[in-house]
């Protein structure tokens, strides 16, 4: 914004100009938001720790203490997932031959919801998101389980009512149990009986028995 200041002195008129910026404060107004599916699976009969998937949400508030900033030269390396959500994101200068970058990682914590049906068969590391399992699987005790995520960002929201805690959102996930090949068939009776006439014609049919898998694969 340019501000002119104009003095009438009679015959001579004086004048000034500044040049004013005008810089907007963030606050920590904005949900995170998940960006991962909504189904995954794991196989039967892996053990506990084994790794299901990784919740992944987003916080588009740029600014610490609503993000974290890191300050990266040109030797940095950074395992990191990058996602576009504008020029304020990802920042690259070039000074003194080398290039210096500014990266705003969103802080997001996750947490399993207490009293859900997840808590006892899965866990999730809170930094990261990775979702793990707690238990062995038997697909055929259970196809399913319904997983509840909590992603809290890392400030107290600005929101009207929100009491000074952390802005946050919740989205279930369905984790199903992907089958083995790790039941044997078994018959539906454990003994068969028939009779049959001495005379009977060759390929006579005698008696037939079935079998089932609890398998589906």
């Amino acid at each position: 914004m340019t501000y002119s200041l104009f003095q009438n002195n009679g015959a001579q008129q004086l004048a000034s100009e500044a040049t004013i910026f005008i810089v907007l404060e963030d606050v920590n107004d904005e949900i995170p938001l998940f960006t991962e599916r909504e189904q995954e699976r794991v196989l039967e009969g892996e053990p506990p720790g084994t790794v299901v998937t990784r919740a992944n949400a987003i916080d588009k508030d740029g600014t610490f203490p609503n993000n974290q900033v890191l300050n990266l030269d040109s030797k940095s390396v950074l395992p990191i997932n990058i996602s576009d959500h504008g020029d304020d994101f990802f920042d690259i200068t070039w000074k003194n031959g080398k290039y210096t970058s500014i990266l705003r990682c969103s802080q997001v914590y996750y947490y399993i919801k207490e009293g859900t049906e997840g808590q006892d068969y899965f866990k999730v590391n809170s930094q990261t998101g990775e979702i793990s399992t707690k238990v062995t699987f038997d697909r055929e005790t259970k196809g399913a389980y319904a997983l509840e995520i909590e992603a809290r960002d890392g400030a107290p929201s600005a929101r009207p009512h929100s009491g000074g805690k952390p802005n946050s959102v919740t989205k279930f996930i369905r984790i199903g149990i992907a089958d083995k090949n790790d039941n044997p068939p078994y018959f539906d009776k454990s003994l068969y009986e028939a009779e049959v006439d001495e005379n009977e014609d060759i390929q006579h049919t005698v008696l037939t028995v079935t079998a089932n898998d609890k398998d589906e694969c």
